[in-house]
């Protein structure tokens, strides 16, 4: 079952899908599978809680940035 539809004016900003916000880069990251099946997961399990699917795609970025940098940190210290 779809999630229900966010309420107008929820979605946020304007311009294309996808688009940076006006005096903002926009920068594409490419999640290992594992992670996208997380997201996924998230994204199904969260119904009800109130948040936004740009919230919860933060969070599983917020995640994944944060394993890449404990391994870059592991890395340069061996």
């Amino acid at each position: 079952e779809p999630a229900p539809a966010a309420p107008k004016g929820a979605r946020g900003g304007k311009g294309a899908p996808g688009a940076a916000a006006p005096g903002r880069r926009q920068t594409t990251v490419t999640m290992p599978e594992e992670y996208h099946r997380a997201l996924d997961l998230r994204l199904w399990s969260s119904r009800g809680e109130g948040l936004t699917k740009s919230q919860i795609f933060m969070e599983a970025l917020d995640a994944y940035l944060a394993d890449e940098l404990e391994t870059a940190r592991r890395l340069g210290e061996s």
